[in-house]
């Protein structure tokens, strides 16, 4: 049995080249990064972030684009890995 435990994590970019939110999590005022995201994203709730992550776009590399970290959602997540990152997080909602 799974016992999957729940965040609200604040989404800090997206991969360019596949499906992806980079997320990190808010600890005394600053941002720990959590891992990518990449289970639980609708269709709907793609568009409406993306439309919106245009205009908080704040740099971008070869693979991500970076935005100001503004967005909190909801996830699920089944346990930490040992570098510290949420373990197949999944999205719940925004």
């Amino acid at each position: 049995m799974i016992h999957w435990q729940e965040a609200e994590v604040v989404i800090t970019g997206y991969r360019k080249e596949e499906p992806g939110w980079l997320i990190a999590l808010e600890e005394d005022g600053r941002h720990r990064p959590g891992g990518v995201m990449e289970l639980g994203i609708g269709p709907r709730e793609r568009k409406a972030f993306y439309q919106v992550a245009q205009q908080m776009k704040i740099r971008e590399d070869q693979r991500f684009v970076h935005v100001e970290p503004r967005i909190h959602c909801k996830v699920k997540y089944k346990k930490w890995t040992h570098t510290g990152y949420l373990r197949e997080p999944v999205f719940q909602g925004f």
